[in-house]
Formats: C-alpha cells, structure tokens, sequence
C-alpha cells in the first residue's frame, strides 16, 4: 500500500476501501 493513500484518506475511507477490495475479490 501506498503511504500517500493515507495521507489523502482518511482510517475510516481507509476501512470502507479495504471491504470494497474484498468484496470485488
């Protein structure tokens, strides 16, 4: 993962993303 994701993102857009990569996986 990229560090600059986290800076442009939030930990909680952080969580929906992560159940998102799941889900289309």
């Amino acid at each position: 993962m990229s560090a600059m994701l986290d800076y442009s993102l939030s930990r909680e857009q952080l969580d929906e993303l992560r159940a998102a990569h799941r889900r289309t996986r």
